[in-house]
């Protein structure tokens, strides 16, 4: 980090400085600051901060060869516009040249590398072996340096001087030859002034010799002119005498042309200067930008010491980012480039360098003064970067009267666009050193097109990422490259360019105007057309498909609200159809509710009846309902913006020359086409952005405390649609509203249990499909779900033998008899037979009375012609006669869970057929019952033979069990049979048998009544009966009902057990046993404080309470 690895120059710091960064040579008596004085006049001081070009030192040493003899050249021109670095090129000749070792002191060629070192002390050798050398400063500039003219002489040693070559003589010591030629202010001849120079070691030093040209008024262009005359005749006397002149050329040369000059001179002196030296001088620039001289300047005149140790690790982490991310920052060297340039980043360099050009500063004495100001800055500020970035350039006080200088009107441009704009972002410091990075690289352009200088998304990453500043802010390099990605489809930023990747900022509004102008037109004045795009953008972000060019997935899972039942109501807009499905409605207005809102404040009411009734009726299916809104006015705003955005582009995509000025021909048609269609995708992505984040809640159905409530939950984020978003919170374990696996017969059984007290497995009546259905959109209490969902769910309960189904044609699906295959039984698992679809109207049984429907079925087919069919169920090794079974208690469980097994076998010999009045009996345990027993005997045969009929029976009595029949032969019997003891049903065989072997079978059926029945409900049919217990009480409304009626009809001791439970940090459960209802209640109304509380309570009587009609009611 830079504040620990360099170590700044004390004046660096003290604006006071800022006024002396290029003393003169010949103005060391104009000073008054003897500190500064003492940094630019004392020559150790002075070296170093200065930094030696190499053209510098080609200078040097061709001025000591002409000295030492080994060179020919005698005149030289160091030229460059103002602040080039002229006047410190002869600064540090003379100093050279008056203390040499200053230039060998170990401080000073530290700075260097071996072989720049090892010239710098070579020419300190040379020079200081040199001898009586007199350094003559003349500077235009100064009366008493040589700047004199005849309006205004200067008084040196007595004698008053009026001319430069008067000033010239009077150095040399020659002042009485020229005296004359002084005094009437008219230059000597070339003879004389060889003349005075003829054996002398001199070095005469020349700086803003033009100076005299621009302060003397018109009527002193006679000496002008013989200034100018002054300069030939003095090139042409040094280049005989023992010595050298410099001179300083406020100009550029190209191609042996003067190209650029400062514009404060006239051009006629200034071609006429060059015209007299071009012959006989040597151009040289002091500074080769090229060759990196402006950032080693910058170094050596603003940092006493960079400790490189440190310094490396800090460029070479920063080069091992630049490696980690080729896509981002490119693959070239960069780094070498950054430690070239370091403490400041190579961009930095280059902003500065472009802007002191473009804005025809004084390059590098303005450059120096920027880069004092930059460096207070970034010292005063408590951040320690690793490198001076571009975009701290702003943070220096008075920048706008620097960078800005020339190019006034991109103040507003930078105002508006960069510091203003970057604050309506969501990371508004990185945008803001994006836009400043973009922007300073740009500007000093002032050009409305591309350009190859023009920085693409990899220069704009170089020139932002900075380490320090990205892990503060918690970023990585990859922000960039999606802030840029953002930048191209956002208008905001009204004076930026793009096109293909490249950014550039220019001082005009483009497209980005346009757009935003129209966006706020259409926004303030069209909003019914925007908020019938929202309606319909709502509606693809929920059920899917496009907007623009972005494709909207359809939600991945199949869920119970469907497209059809997606709907966006507008304020005063209400819902008044009855639906029989799903409805999922998006408010596009917002709503003032939320978990903590009370259930009597008008906006919960509101939702309330949106839910609850259709229109002002109360809906038949209140379960059907969901509503997901905005409780901000501002982020719907936000989407409706967005609207007015994507139509805006839309208006200026179709007809750019209607919104854009100047364009030119169809490629910049083309090009604005393309631009704004751009915008309108960014908009989608921002719209969809602001629509996800503007849906906050949502409001559901529900049941409590037996009354209709709504639920309200936070919306859940992350999903890819909105239909998505809202059955996740339904979802949601704090909710469950929506019960992803109730396809699974298990979660079905449960919830109908659970919510509705239906027992579909075990119950004791069956249910038409259709009514199960109902429940879950009738009941608010009930979770939603899709009927596709729910065939699953009842095909699995099929399937796995849990319940059965009849079909409109009373056909019933259930179990399959086996047949075995060479004695064997192939497949052991026992599986439902499932319907291909499941309709409404078909009828659920519980598996129980599947079971007896399924035996009653088979035991059709026990009798065929010619065939008799008996079914047996596999016992460890063997088998059991399915009739032997269900005689048996709890034979529906054998017969579920076991293979039936169907043999059929054919009838040898004479034949029986057996019927039964009734076949079907049911009573309660004890009761007798008569029944009629027929016998049909058949002979195959027919030859009249008699045969001695047996009847066979487990239980009961029959009058006759043996009967001698011919074919054709009826006979009769009474079978008298007592009700068992038990509960549910069984049967019982009768068998005929001829010679040992059955020849026919019937089984009665008998239905045992305990006088108990289960029922869900309370119905008048039970009038007259007895209430034994009220079972599976779990809400305080029931118990609340029960312990009133109670006390009313004074029931007979009602007694209330089970538990209640809670789980609140821990579980805490109470056991009830014989407790009054009354305390019962008064005990769960105090667990009802915790959360998650539980009820599970049964209400026994002492004797048997008699139904009622009014009891009934009540109940």
């Amino acid at each position: 980090m830079i504040k620990n690895t360099c170590q700044l120059w004390h004046d660096v710091l003290e604006v006071r400085f800022d006024g002396h960064l290029a003393p003169e040579p010949g103005s060391e008596e104009t000073i008054k600051d003897e500190e500064v004085k003492r940094i630019y006049f004392d020559a150790l001081e002075f070296f170093k901060r200065t930094y030696f070009t190499d053209n510098m030192v080609r200078i040097l040493e061709d001025v000591v060869e002409a000295f030492t003899g080994e060179g020919s050249k005698r005149t030289f021109a160091v030229t460059s516009l103002f602040g080039g670095g002229k006047s410190h090129t002869l600064l540090s000749i003379m100093h050279a040249f008056k203390s040499p070792d200053a230039i060998r002191d170990i401080e000073v060629l530290s700075f260097y590398d071996s072989d720049m070192a090892s010239r710098l002390t070579e020419l300190a050798k040379k020079i200081g072996k040199l001898e009586d050398v007199k350094v003559i400063v003349i500077n235009g500039k100064y009366e008493i340096s040589g700047g004199m003219s005849p309006l205004t002489p200067a008084t040196l040693d007595g004698q008053s001087i009026k001319t430069v070559w008067g000033y010239l003589a009077l150095n040399l010591g020659e002042y009485e030859k020229l005296k004359k030629y002084d005094e009437d202010a008219v230059v000597p001849g070339a003879d004389i002034l060889t003349g005075i120079l003829s054996g002398k070691k001199v070095l005469i030093l020349i700086d803003e010799i033009l100076e005299p040209t621009i302060k003397l008024p018109d009527t002193a262009s006679g000496y002008k002119k013989q200034v100018l005359q002054f300069i030939e005749y003095l090139t042409k006397g040094i280049s005989t005498a023992n010595g050298a002149m410099i001179v300083t050329l406020p100009f550029d040369i190209q191609a042996g042309e003067v190209r650029r000059y400062d514009g404060s001179y006239s051009r006629e002196y200034v071609d006429q200067l060059y015209g007299r030296l071009k012959d006989i001088g040597e151009f040289v620039p002091p500074i080769s930008v090229t060759a990196g001289d402006l950032s080693r300047i910058l170094k050596r005149r603003l940092f006493r010491e960079i400790e490189l140790n440190s310094a490396k690790r800090y460029v070479r982490e920063l080069s091992d980012t630049y490696a980690n991310y080729p896509d981002i920052f490119g693959k070239g060297d960069y780094a070498k480039r950054t430690w070239e340039t370091y403490p400041f980043h190579p961009e930095t360099v280059e902003v500065l360098k472009t802007i002191v050009a473009r804005a025809h500063l004084k390059q590098t004495r303005d450059l120096l003064r920027i880069a004092r100001k930059v460096i207070r800055a970034v010292w005063n500020n408590r951040d320690n970067p690793y490198l001076i970035m571009p975009w701290h350039i702003p943070e220096m006080k008075g920048y706008e009267d620097i960078i800005f200088k020339g190019l006034e009107g991109y103040k507003i441009v930078f105002t508006d666009s960069v510091e203003r704009s970057a604050k309506n972002f969501s990371h508004p410091e990185l945008a803001k050193c994006v836009l400043r990075s973009i922007f300073l690289k740009t500007y000093p352009y002032d050009q409305k097109t591309k350009s190859d200088v023009f920085p693409n998304k990899t220069g704009v990453a170089l020139m932002t990422y900075e380490p320090d500043f990205f892990s503060k802010a918690r970023l990585n390099p990859p922000a960039v490259m999606s802030f840029l990605q953002v930048l191209e489809g956002d208008v905001r930023v009204q004076y930026l360019y793009d096109d293909e990747g490249v950014f550039w900022f220019y001082r005009t509004r483009g497209i980005r105007e346009c757009i935003l102008k129209e966006q706020e037109n259409i926004y303030n004045s069209e909003m019914n057309s925007v908020k019938n795009k929202f309606a319909e953008y709502v509606e693809v972000l929920s059920k899917g498909g496009r907007i623009g060019t972005k494709k909207i997935d359809s939600p991945r899972a199949l869920y119970a609200i469907k497209a059809k039942g997606i709907t966006v109501l507008r304020e005063n807009e209400e819902l008044s159809e009855d639906f029989d499905d799903y409805t999922l409605v998006f408010l596009s207005y917002p709503v003032r509710l939320t978990e903590s809102t009370s259930r009597t404040d008008h906006e919960y009411l509101r939702i309330k009846n949106m839910i609850f009734k259709a229109g002002k009726n109360m809906r038949s299916n209140k379960n059907t309902v969901i509503v997901s809104y905005s409780t901000s006015e501002e982020k719907l705003k936000d989407c409706f913006r967005n609207i007015a955005g994507i139509l805006a582009c839309e208006k200026v995509a179709k007809d750019p020359r209607g919104y854009v000025e100047d364009i030119e021909d169809e490629d910049a048609v083309a090009y604005y086409r393309n631009r704004a269609e751009k915008f309108k995708d960014e908009f989608i992505d921002k719209l969809i952005r602001a629509v996800f984040s503007a849906y906050e809640y949502v409001a559901y159905p529900e049941y409590e405390d037996n009354q209709d409530v709504v639920g309200i939950y936070k919306m859940q984020t992350g999903a890819n649609t909105l239909t998505e978003a809202v059955m996740q919170t339904l979802e949601h374990p704090s909710v469950q509203k929506f019960i992803r696996d109730i396809k699974s017969f298990a979660s079905l059984r449960d919830v109908l249990k659970e919510k509705q007290n239906i027992d579909l497995e075990e119950g004791i009546r069956e249910y038409r499909v259709g009514e199960i259905f109902d429940k879950f959109i009738k009941h608010p209490g009930m979770p939603i779900a899709d009927e596709k969902d729910l065939d699953v769910a009842i095909k699995e309960g099929v399937r796995e033998l849990r319940i059965g189904i009849v079909n409109e044609n009373d056909r019933l699906f259930f179990k399959k008899p086996k047949k075995l295959v060479n004695g064997k039984l192939r497949e052991k698992r026992d599986t439902g037979v499932v319907p291909d679809t499941i309709k409404r109207e078909f009828r659920i049984l519980p598996y129980k009375l599947a079971v007896e429907r399924f035996v009653e079925e088979i035991r059709k087919e026990t009798e065929r012609e010619g065939e008799i069919v008996e079914y047996k169920i596999p016992i460890e090794d063997g088998f059991v006669s399915l009739e032997d079974i269900l005689s048996q208690p709890e034979w529906e469980e054998t017969v579920l869970y076991s293979p039936i097994i169907k043999e059929v076998k054919p009838i040898k010999g004479p034949r029986v057929k057996l019927a039964l009045d009734p076949a079907v009996v049911s009573g309660k345990p004890g009761d007798l019952f008569e029944i009629n027993v027929k016998l049909l005997l058949e002979e195959p045969d027919g030859k009249g033979k008699t045969f001695k009929v047996m009847l066979a029976i487990e239980k009961g009595e029959v009058r006759e069990k043996s009967f001698d029949l011919k074919h054709g032969d009826v006979a009769g019997t009474i079978w008298k049979v007592n009700i068992p003891e038990g509960s549910g049903s069984l049967f019982l065989p009768i068998k005929a048998m001829i010679d040992g072997e059955e020849k026919a079978r019937k089984d009665l059926k008998i239905g045992i009544d305990t006088g108990v029945v289960v029922t869900d409900e309370i119905k008048s049919e039970y009038m007259g009966n007895g209430l034994l217990k009220i079972t599976g009480i779990k809400d305080e409304y029931c118990l609340e009902r029960i312990s009133i009626v109670s006390e009313q009809f004074r029931l007979p001791e009602p007694k209330a057990n089970g538990s209640l439970s809670c789980r609140n940090g821990g579980i805490i459960e109470i056991s009830l046993q014989g407790a009054f209802p009354r305390k019962a209640l008064e005990l769960f109304r105090v667990v009802k404080t915790l959360k998650n509380y539980n009820m599970e309570l049964d209400i026994n009587f002492a004797e048997m309470v008699k139904l009622e009609e009014v009891l009934i009611r009540q109940l």
